[in-house]
C-alpha cells in the first residue's frame, strides 16, 4: 500500500502510518489460503451499506484471483447493500473493481470513489 501511496505523492510520517494501521483495527479479517497468510482486508457493515476499507494481497499472491475472490465473497453477502470503496487513482486495482461491476461515483485528487450497487 505504501508503494501506491507514494506514486501519488503521498507519504506518510511513521506516526500517520501507525494511525493509519491502527484506525478500524476491529474491521480488519486476514485473508488465509492453504493455512497461509495472504493478506488482510478491513470493511464495514452498517443497515445500507458495506465499506471496503483497504483490501491488501501480499505481491507474492497477487495476480492469482485472491482479491477477486474476497471481495466477491463480500458482493455475495451483501445481498441488497450497495458496497462503497476508493482507490487511488495510481491503483492497477481500479481495473479489477470494474471487471467485477464497481463504477465510479466520484473523485478527489488522489482517489477514485467507486461503488457496487445490488439494487
Amino acid at each position: 500500500m505504501v508503494a501506491h501511496l507514494e506514486r501519488e505523492g503521498l507519504y506518510l510520517s511513521d506516526d500517520q502510518f501507525r494511525l493509519r494501521v491502527d484506525d478500524k483495527y476491529e474491521c480488519a479479517y486476514l485473508i488465509v489460503s492453504s493455512g497461509e497468510k495472504i493478506g488482510v482486508i478491513n470493511y464495514q457493515e452498517f443497515v445500507e451499506k458495506i465499506v471496503i476499507m483497504q483490501i491488501q494481497i501480499h505481491p507474492d499472491f497477487q495476480g492469482r484471483g485472491f482479491g477477486q475472490r474476497v471481495i466477491k465473497q463480500i458482493l455475495d453477502s451483501s445481498r441488497t447493500k450497495s458496497v462503497e470503496l476508493s482507490v487511488l487513482k495510481s491503483n492497477p486495482a481500479i481495473s479489477l473493481y470494474e471487471r467485477i461491476g464497481f463504477s465510479i461515483t466520484g473523485e478527489d485528487e488522489n482517489e477514485f470513489f467507486m461503488e457496487f450497487n445490488n439494487n
